[in-house]
């Protein structure tokens, strides 16, 4: 039986984690109390209750206060959109740069397939003035897999995009109403974290 991403196991709000909530193992007596505070405080967020925060005053005595989960993690997510566009040859770094640092490696990985791609066609373009990128990705397979180029995780990309843009996007949150229009957000059929955050946000189309 296939699960649908509504009925697999998880906790609410954490989509990024070392544990596999699909898995019984990841639902043990220490991984899920440990777990389970994290998604609650993600849970209270989403209904914009606010955690006891317990510190000390003056006196060095324990005061109650509260604090904001964005706080507590570290995030401003009011701020939430922006665009990084990348220009060909930039976007040519991200493989070549991947290529590079598995030079002392003799296995053909997908980073440096892409750069026997780029010359070729960039080889055939100065010959003929054209390219067929279609031909060359069939044509050069080196026994790999042609099903996609590559793939890199946001730890690599983030040396090329880290900028205050980066850190605290332009676009609030309110202003997704301002982009989606007409009540189009209810015809959304989420199969992805984003659509699945913008559907089940409380309030953003009010």
């Amino acid at each position: 039986m296939v699960m649908s991403d509504n009925y697999q196991p998880r906790l609410f709000g954490i989509n990024q984690s070392n544990r596999d909530f699909t898995k019984k193992s990841s639902w043990g007596k220490n991984q899920f109390n440990s777990s389970f505070p994290a998604a609650l405080a993600c849970y209270m967020s989403c209904k914009n209750l606010q955690p006891v925060y317990l510190k000390l005053n003056h006196d060095l005595t324990v005061n109650h206060g509260k604090i904001d989960v964005s706080s507590l993690f570290g995030l401003h997510y009011d701020n939430c959109l922006d665009i990084f566009m990348w220009s060909n040859l930039a976007f040519t770094r991200l493989f070549i740069d991947a290529a590079k640092s598995e030079l002392n490696s003799d296995k053909i990985t997908r980073h440096k397939m892409c750069v026997v791609w780029l010359a070729k066609m960039l080889y055939d373009f100065a010959n003929t003035s054209k390219i067929n990128h279609t031909a060359t990705i069939d044509e050069i397979s080196l026994n790999t897999k042609n099903d996609k180029a590559f793939a890199l995780s946001g730890s690599k990309t983030h040396q090329y995009m880290k900028s205050p843009e980066l850190t605290k996007p332009r676009i609030k949150q309110e202003e997704i109403n301002n982009i989606i229009l007409g009540g189009g957000e209810k015809l959304l059929s989420p199969e992805r974290r984003f659509d699945a955050i913008i559907l089940n946000t409380p309030n953003l189309f009010d």
